[in-house]
């Protein structure tokens, strides 16, 4: 088990918009990005109802399966945009990141908002002595991803 994050423009799960992080060391990643303030955990009081989604025609959308035309590709056209909304939802108005797009693997987007305050406070900071190289990938990686739209977490 572990977090697959991609490009939110990158579909698939190759370089350079893939990266991959054990429990572990999420976990550690997590921590620090907490102590920095790159976090922060909020109720998701208010956060709209998971849309409603038929994920075969989203995954043909996708490229999985028969290619969609007409009231399919509409529909799934339709429901891909809600389900991408609904996933970047943000919450309160709080800078960083919200700590439930680190909690599941739904498929969260980290959007560029997001990640541009968390790698600001990621900076403001040393690196830390415990697993810097990890550190300064991760760090990296995600200020490419603002690049693409942000991230997925998976």
């Amino acid at each position: 088990m572990g977090y697959d994050m991609h490009w939110a423009d990158q579909l698939d799960y190759s370089e350079p918009g893939y990266f991959r992080l054990n429990i572990s060391g999420m976990g550690w990643c997590y921590d620090e990005m907490a102590r920095r303030g790159m976090v922060f955990e909020a109720s998701r009081d208010g956060k709209p109802e998971w849309p409603d989604v038929d994920y075969d025609l989203r995954d043909r959308l996708h490229g999985w399966g028969d290619p969609l035309e007409g009231a399919e590709l509409d529909q799934a056209t339709r429901e891909d945009k809600e389900l991408r909304a609904y996933l970047a939802y943000h919450g309160p108005e709080i800078p960083g990141i919200p700590g439930w797009k680190f909690s599941t693997n739904d498929g969260w987007i980290v959007t560029p908002p997001e990640i541009a305050y968390a790698v600001k406070r990621a900076r403001e900071i040393p690196a830390p002595r415990r697993y810097p190289n990890i550190w300064r990938d991760w760090v990296n990686w995600m200020e490419q991803a603002a690049k693409h739209g942000g991230f997925e977490v998976h």
